[in-house]
């Protein structure tokens, strides 16, 4: 995946079953945003599906802060759409 995928705008969605999620391109989009969110704001999710192919979706449940994570996405879209490169985050 290209440093420009990483950076596709994220949006933050609610379904009836298991509250609010995020949804991913894929294995390595996931591994990305659960790193940036963890790390630089302080946010987790709940459970998430990771098939082999296709999108990968995080929940972050019904009990979630949604205006906390609403927020920590918004700041990860400025900081795609204004910066050339990705969030730093630790290596494994």
């Amino acid at each position: 995946m290209s440093k420009e995928q990483f950076k596709k705008p994220l949006k933050f969605e609610f379904g009836k079953q298991n509250g609010h999620f995020l949804l991913c391109e894929d294995h390595d989009h996931f591994d990305y945003i659960e790193d940036v969110l963890c790390e630089h704001f302080d946010v987790e999710y709940e459970f998430c599906v990771r098939p082999d192919l296709g999108p990968n979706k995080m929940f972050f449940g019904n009990q979630a802060n949604a205006k906390r994570i609403q927020e920590a996405l918004e700041a990860i879209n400025l900081h795609h759409q204004t910066e050339p490169e990705l969030f730093n985050t630790i290596p494994y």
